[in-house]
């Protein structure tokens, strides 16, 4: 219900919120946007993220840092939170680079 209704809105919610993210991705052959959904996956714990992604809690602090600073969002505001997670949301379903299989 609180999803895009079209693939046009999808992919500008997408480009507008998570293209410096995809872009740092592809770039840098970064793994942020995956990290970013695991993080809100498992609800912002960030034990429970680090250990699924296998990776150390310093290393996915940093890695959610930098989603910080490329999107201008903070993981600790409702609004943040809330805009990263829909955006993540549409673009599992767009073509836009980086999309999740």
């Amino acid at each position: 219900m609180l999803l895009p209704r079209s693939a046009d809105r999808a992919e500008a919610i997408v480009r507008s919120v998570l293209a410096p993210v995809l872009t740092y991705d592809a770039d840098h052959d970064a793994q942020l946007t995956e990290s970013l959904r695991v993080f809100l996956d498992e609800n912002r714990s960030w034990q429970r993220a680090a250990a699924r992604l296998h990776i150390h809690k310093q290393t996915l602090v940093y890695r959610m840092g930098r989603v910080t600073e490329l999107t201008g969002r903070a993981l600790d505001t409702t609004d943040g939170v809330a805009a990263l997670w829909l955006a993540l949301r549409a673009h599992d379903g767009t073509h836009i680079p980086g999309r999740r299989p």
